[in-house]
């Protein structure tokens, strides 16, 4: 069963729960009677089918509240905070089914009662039925028939969108949830995981990414959000690849999370397409500066107080300061392995001078324990000659600096940085 499928349950189940989600019918009632009670209403008034769907609604409530360990009348959550119960503790499809043939004997009284004005105003006794009907071409039926007439009831998008997902119609399933989130925005809460679970199914893909082409208002948030979940980064990469956004925030989160994953051919395409200028150049040549826009293939500063590297008005040069007590590396990148010896130089000036040889350079195979070539920096211009270069793709550059205890602040200015094959 495609995930789509299994948190379409779990989102009926957390729409029928909670109090803002249900409203246990109060929007389709005309009498204060009903909206308090419906039971109160039926006592008074037996024919009233608009209570008789409420009450069965009421009764699916209860159910499900019980199975998430939640009290039969909860208090309402605050609007907008999107909160619902633990998905593990959401009944199973099974469980929900059986609530909803518990109630449905009066649903079919409320729509019996008042047929049209359960489909024209308050749909919830049919899709009461559609939770309970265990024969899926039924099922469908109903589901199908409702939605005709109604898109805008949340539960019935959760089954439109189970529905859907039975039947792998990704593009579909990514319209529904892109109707499901422009009408009710303030549920981003549980409808992100379920987007998030779609972008596991490498079929789902193609229609996420053609949803995700267009300007929706909750493009941004979304990706952001799925970026952070980490759990399809690949098919993240892919969507990215494919569309035209401008969200450097994102790009930079997705680059460096992509890096971190291992996946660092996907990081780099991505880099390509976000900063082309500096990712066409060949790694003999002058690298653009200090650049740490989008690490690891720009530099990752460090920035904390009394241990800093900082560029600025532009990237031509790196301004360092170390506080007496402070070390470590304070600046760090990836690049492509020329393939053979090269020289890496650096035009530096460092104060007080005496403190150069505190200063360190080293590279080594991207994920390696151990540099294969490490020194120290020295005035002027330090240069780095590695004649034995390892086979791999990516090689990792660190500088780190140190200023000790008890002495003084060392403070350095880096400016021009570059690589050229072959021996010094």
């Amino acid at each position: 069963m495609s995930p789509p499928v299994q948190w379409g349950r779990l989102l009926a189940a957390a729409f029928i729960a909670l109090p803002l989600a249900v409203l246990s019918g109060a929007q389709a009632l005309s009498s204060a009677a009903v909206k308090a009670s419906p039971e109160r209403a039926l006592a008074v008034f037996a024919r009233n089918g608009l209570a008789s769907e409420a009450a069965a609604y009421r009764t699916l409530t209860v159910g499900i509240r019980q199975a998430a360990g939640l009290p039969p009348d909860g208090q309402p959550q605050t609007e907008g905070t999107g909160a619902v119960a633990a998905p593990g503790t959401l009944p199973q499809a099974a469980q929900l089914a059986r609530f909803a043939a518990t109630a449905s004997g009066q649903a079919r009284e409320a729509i019996r009662r008042e047929p049209l004005a359960g489909l024209r105003i308050a749909p919830r006794a049919y899709i009461l039925l559609a939770l309970a009907e265990t024969d899926p071409a039924a099922r469908r039926a109903l589901i199908q028939g409702v939605s005709r007439l109604t898109r805008r009831e949340p539960v019935l998008q959760v089954l439109v969108l189970e529905e859907r997902g039975k039947a792998k119609d990704y593009a579909g399933v990514m319209e529904t949830l892109d109707q499901m989130l422009r009408v009710n925005p303030e549920r981003r809460a549980e409808f992100f995981p379920v987007l998030a679970k779609a972008l596991e199914q490498q079929a789902a893909v193609p229609g996420l990414t053609q949803l995700l082409a267009r300007p929706v208002p909750w493009r941004g948030s979304f990706l952001n959000f799925a970026v952070a979940d980490g759990v399809a980064l690949g098919n993240l990469a892919v969507v990215r690849e494919r569309i035209m956004i401008d969200d450097p925030e994102f790009d930079r989160k997705l680059i460096a999370r992509l890096a971190e994953s291992g996946d660092v051919g996907a990081a780099e395409r991505i880099y390509a397409k976000v900063a082309p200028a500096r990712a066409s150049a060949d790694a003999t040549a002058r690298w653009e500066g200090w650049s740490a826009a989008y690490p690891p293939f720009d530099w990752q500063l460090a920035d904390q107080p009394g241990f800093r590297a900082q560029t600025g008005d532009g990237p031509d040069t790196l301004a360092i300061s170390v506080k007496p007590g402070n070390g470590g590396v304070i600046a760090a990148r990836l690049l492509r392995n020329p393939g053979g010896p090269f020289v890496l130089r650096v035009a530096n000036a460092i104060d007080p001078p005496s403190q150069a040889g505190d200063m360190k350079l080293a590279i080594a195979c991207y994920g390696a324990a151990a540099p294969f070539l490490e020194g120290a920096f020295t005035q002027t211009q330090s240069v780095f000659a590695a004649e034995r270069v390892p086979e791999c793709r990516y090689l990792s550059v660190s500088i780190t600096a140190r200023a000790w205890t008890g002495g003084r602040e060392l403070v350095a200015t880096l400016s021009r940085i570059g690589i050229t094959r072959g021996q010094p």
